[in-house]
């Protein structure tokens, strides 16, 4: 035992140590956070990318009970729904042909944990087409819920700043409702009506409860996830309008007719755009807009399958990508209704673009700060040989592509499939 002279240096050192040991803690948990949060992206890492899993049906090789809860409203009729449960938890499961599996939709949650989408699939057995969202957990790669929506249909769905409420508009032609779902318990937390027509966009403010939306009837809404009424609203807005906030939740760009996107400060919108971007591009409807991370890019895709960078203060053309290949032939005229509009995505470093293809199913990554030199920098990944490195192709156009907030991940789509890509290092990178 200590002398009782030292008792209390003892003492007193002891507890020292264990306010060291408890600062070095939290500061190692800090650190560590911020590591997984801010991975260092490079061209090597991209090209390891491969597909770690691919669904061709929300279940397929991934057991899960599905919920018996409908997102449908609250209306009664689940027949539908319960015949499609009932099928799965008897172990009577219909096979689905790969063509009849289709995503329309996807998201990650702001903490990378889950990505949600919205599917449609039609067995060989059942003409129905059953429709449905589907929460994937990212650290296990398995489905973990499926929530059934066959009375109004889903699509474009959105995660709110809660990994566990979603938004998704309707998929039918007599009910345009944007629907705020709690998804742990599969029931609706509000309803917001007002649209037309069918809404095909849906954005969330990046820092606050604030959305917007665009819908075929021309015109944009705002809306607070507290209130179901609207807000505010942009009408005749010509063209197959998209939208999106920039990085600070403060600029909305919405893309109309004649290559043009334009620019407007949310807290004052009915003062008409600031800024009025025309895209030096083939003319044609633009499919989709995505600011950087860092708000300096805006990356716009369009339907001929070209990607557009532009400077997002200025509006100054950047660059102009094309996943359209030489030797690809364009399909004939009655297949292009039936093509998925491309989406593209940027990295959270904001160091690359990524975008899938409309016919040679492949996935292609451009540098950005490459461009931002004057040289369009392309990593092709999927089905192409970079090194000893063969990856992915898929069978059909990847009309999606998402890269995940906080990991190493990216989501990609294509009929028949989903499929969730990690570098081939032998473990998950940021997970």
């Amino acid at each position: 035992p200590s002398p009782p002279c030292l008792t209390p240096i003892t003492k007193s050192l002891s507890l020292c140590h264990h306010y060291c040991f408890s600062i070095i803690l939290f500061l190692f948990h800090t650190t560590l956070s911020k590591m997984t949060q801010g991975i260092p992206l490079t061209n090597s890492l991209l090209q390891l990318l491969k597909v770690s899993q691919i669904y061709t049906s929300a279940s397929k090789g991934d057991p899960f009970m599905p919920s018996t809860h409908d997102a449908s409203g609250s209306d009664n009729d689940t027949s539908s729904e319960s015949r499609l449960s009932l099928n799965k938890s008897t172990g009577n499961v219909n096979q689905h042909h790969p063509d009849d599996y289709f995503v329309s939709s996807m998201d990650f949650s702001e903490d990378g944990t889950y990505l949600i989408t919205t599917q449609s699939s039609s067995t060989l057995s059942d003409e129905l087409d059953h429709q449905c969202l589907a929460l994937y957990s990212t650290d296990s790669g398995k489905c973990t819920q499926e929530i059934p929506s066959q009375k109004y249909g889903c699509d474009h769905v959105k995660f709110t700043h809660a990994n566990t409420t979603v938004l998704f508009a309707s998929n039918n032609s007599y009910d345009h409702t944007v629907r705020h779902l709690d998804i742990q318990n599969s029931r609706f937390i509000r309803y917001f009506k007002g649209h037309q027509s069918q809404v095909h966009q849906i954005a969330m403010n990046p820092i606050s409860n604030h959305f917007s939306t665009c819908a075929k009837d021309h015109s944009v809404r705002f809306w607070d996830l507290s209130d179901p009424s609207c807000r505010g609203k942009i009408p005749n807005v010509k063209g197959h309008p998209c939208l999106a906030y920039d990085p600070k939740g403060l600029v909305l760009a919405i893309a109309g007719a004649l290559n043009t996107v334009r620019l407007y400060d949310v807290r004052k919108f009915t003062d008409g755009p600031f800024l009025n971007i025309i895209v030096d591009t083939e003319p044609g409807d633009f499919t989709n807009l995505e600011f950087s991370s860092d708000g300096k890019y805006l990356g716009i895709s369009t339907q001929h399958g070209k990607a557009v960078l532009v400077d997002s203060f200025d509006g100054k053309k950047i660059a102009e990508m094309d996943t359209n290949s030489s030797e690809q032939q364009e399909p004939p005229s009655s297949m292009l209704p039936a093509l998925r509009p491309l989406q593209l995505s940027f990295t959270p470093d904001s160091k690359y673009v990524l975008m899938g293809s409309r016919f040679d199913g492949l996935a292609h990554a451009w540098d950005l700060q490459m461009m931002s030199q004057g040289k369009v920098n392309e990593i092709t990944m999927g089905g192409v040989q970079t090194g000893s490195h063969s990856t992915y192709r898929s069978s059909s156009p990847i009309h999606l592509v998402k890269w995940n907030p906080k990991k190493v991940m990216l989501a990609t789509a294509s009929a028949g499939h989903l499929a969730l890509w990690l570098p081939d290092v032998g473990s998950k990178v940021g997970a």
